[in-house]
């Protein structure tokens, strides 16, 4: 997985404001921008495509199912 750059606007919030990069992920989407969620062996193919087009894309991350006792996000 790469690691994207943030814009400097989310490196001054976690400097001056002293908050841990786990911190920032979580409350921020820190300039991701668009989301696209796919299969598993279609992530490299997606992000060919996309850069091919002119996109800045990267795998970020991936859904599981969550551990008992785990927090979880629902969306409606």
């Amino acid at each position: 997985m790469v690691k994207a750059e943030w814009p400097e606007i989310f490196n001054w919030l976690k400097e001056n404001g002293n908050i841990t990069e786990h911190e920032m992920y979580r409350t921020f989407n820190c300039g991701v921008g668009m989301i696209i969620v796919v299969p598993q062996d279609k992530v490299q193919q997606s992000i060919d495509i996309l850069s091919a087009h002119g996109e800045n894309a990267w795998h970020i991350g991936a859904i599981a199912d969550k551990a008992d006792g785990e927090e979880q996000v629902v969306f409606s």
